[in-house]
């Protein structure tokens, strides 16, 4: 019979051969388990009472949870009228919309709509500002007569912006004058080490006046926190 089998099926039949030996072989040395009716129900009784304690435990954390938001609420809670409860909701309903509208994490809308969640939040001694607000804000109140659109802008209290002092911290950084200046080369060569792949462009890697500024706005922001 064997004359009359392939290849491949001689071994499979020797494969399956030595595996039902080893099979007879665990049978012979191993000892079989006897479980009875009695063992398994105590066993079921054990578990059942931790997870009854378990659940007692979580219920009474819950509860201790509970009663500290409670006293949260009554003591730092503000009361809203029908008229304000409506708009906290359709406040709600805009976020949802605008990050439907604008996926992108980085782009500017949902930056400047998270840089005035922050501000709510921390309030303006707190805020850390995007560089990219920052350069909005400097572009608004250059082309502003005297500064007095921004300013009035800003005064109208329905959209948060930097104050004139810190636009002035920024825009005075360095000193303005004519000409590459030394102490502003000073200031860029520790930022070449960490961002030498957003910093030279093509071609001109040997000139170190000349930078890219595209796409640092966000890793200078990170590098800074």
């Amino acid at each position: 019979m064997e004359r009359n089998r392939c290849s491949r099926c001689l071994e499979i039949r020797r494969m399956l051969r030595k595996r039902k030996q080893r099979l007879d072989e665990r049978k012979q040395h191993s000892h079989p388990i006897i479980y009875t009716v009695s063992t398994n129900i105590t066993m079921l009784l054990t578990q059942i009472c931790q997870q009854q304690t378990e659940i007692k435990t979580l219920m009474t954390e819950i509860d201790k949870l509970k009663r500290r938001c409670d006293k949260a609420i009554l003591r730092n809670g503000v009361l809203l009228s029908a008229s304000q409860n409506q708009e906290m909701k359709d406040f709600g309903v805009f976020l949802e919309e605008v990050v439907e509208a604008y996926p992108d994490p980085y782009c500017f809308q949902r930056l400047f709509l998270e840089q005035h969640t922050n501000f709510e939040k921390s309030g303006k001694n707190g805020i850390r500002w995007h560089p990219m607000i920052i350069r909005w804000c400097l572009f608004i109140r250059n082309k502003s007569v005297k500064a007095k659109a921004y300013d009035a802008i800003r005064d109208a209290g329905f959209i948060q912006l930097p104050s004139a002092r810190t636009l002035f911290d920024y825009s005075h950084y360095t000193k303005s004058a004519l000409g590459i200046q030394s102490d502003v080369l000073k200031k860029l060569q520790p930022l070449e080490q960490h961002f030498g792949p957003y910093l030279h462009k093509t071609g001109a890697s040997n000139n170190p006046t000349v930078f890219e500024v595209r796409d640092m706005s966000h890793h200078l922001y990170s590098k800074l926190k």
